[in-house]
């Protein structure tokens, strides 16, 4: 799993600067974790803008940690029940999903522990210099660009668009579902129902060998709770036993005269499979008799005997992770 940032765009009247953010640690954690342990207070959703005025923010890295109401002056929302917001939004493929967001200053927006509603109220900050953006859910930074050295002014009854662009990313392929759900868990907000507060994501069940894309041949149901999983911030690491069979093809036409038979290998792809479920917005979790594969070419070699063929069961240790773009 990668995830990477596009761009960001500010454009102000008719001036446009283009920058790119720093991804900070905590959104690809909860990006992470969201597949294993989903839970609404810790969605990895981007639902509102930050604005910092005057004065640089310090000490940017990715491991930094920053809120609204530490580090930001202004809070600009989007709207988030709009219907097939996500489809609109989004450019879509089996292995990767394109979001694009984009914030203005014509509708709701929050500064200090007031609220306001329109271009006309937001003129209160004229004059003053735009030094930092970033993006996240409610008070929590995901994201952050320094923009203290672009001369940025908010000027009375001009309009100020930030917009973003992120790219997530899977070393899979995405089969018996339009794309990998399991990527934006929550930013989709697939079939979201505004009367229950419900919403289907994509949860890791079972990881799987075969040689075929999309068609498991062996599958081994997640024990989440096992000693043969190890699950840290943004990673995980699964432990269990199957054969891994080497391909055998003496000849197109001729079978060797021996035990030996023609054999497909059952070790050209590791599959990782994902449940579907609905979630409320109290985190509880219905199961669906849905699934999806993500099939990934992987080099078992080293797990093969010299002589090839059926070989004894092997530990074998699949790892998932997620890093930057």
């Amino acid at each position: 799993m990668k995830i990477g940032n596009e761009y960001v765009q500010i454009k102000k009247g008719n001036k446009t600067y283009i920058k790119k953010n720093t991804i900070l640690d905590t959104f690809l954690q909860r990006v992470f974790n969201s597949q294993i342990n989903p839970t609404y207070s810790t969605r990895p959703e981007i639902t509102n803008c930050y604005i910092k005025l005057d004065t640089p923010l310090e000490n940017i890295t990715t491991s930094s940690t920053f809120t609204f109401s530490n580090d930001f002056d202004i809070k600009l929302y989007k709207n988030i029940f709009s219907e097939y917001e996500f489809k609109k939004m989004s450019t879509i493929l089996d292995d990767r999903i394109n979001v694009r967001y984009r914030f203005t200053n014509d509708g709701n927006f929050q500064y200090k522990d007031n609220y306001y509603g329109s271009m006309n109220d937001f003129n209160m900050f004229n004059g003053r210099k735009i030094t930092a953006i970033g993006f996240g859910l409610y008070e929590t930074c995901y994201a952050v660009v320094d923009v203290s050295d672009m001369n940025i002014i908010i000027n009375k009854g001009e309009e100020l668009s930030i917009s973003r662009e992120d790219i997530y990313e899977s070393d899979g392929i995405c089969d018996k579902y339009d794309y990998p759900l399991h990527l934006v868990n929550f930013t989709a907000n697939k079939d979201y129902d505004m009367n229950l507060g419900e919403q289907t994501i994509a949860q890791l069940y079972s990881v799987g060998l075969g040689n075929t894309k999309g068609i498991m041949e062996t599958e081994h149901v997640i024990d989440f709770e096992s000693n043969d999983v190890v699950i840290n911030d943004d990673n995980i690491s699964i432990t269990f036993i199957d054969y891994i069979m080497e391909g055998i093809y003496p000849s197109e036409t001729l079978f060797p005269r021996t035990k030996l038979r023609p054999q497909l290998a059952t070790s050209k792809y590791i599959y990782f499979k994902y449940k579907l479920s609905r979630i409320d917005t109290d985190s509880n979790i219905t199961g669906l008799d849905e699934y999806y594969i993500m099939s990934c070419k992987n080099d078992f070699s080293r797990y093969i005997d010299q002589e090839g063929g059926a070989v004894a069961p092997k530990n074998i240790t699949l790892n998932l992770s997620i890093e930057r773009i």
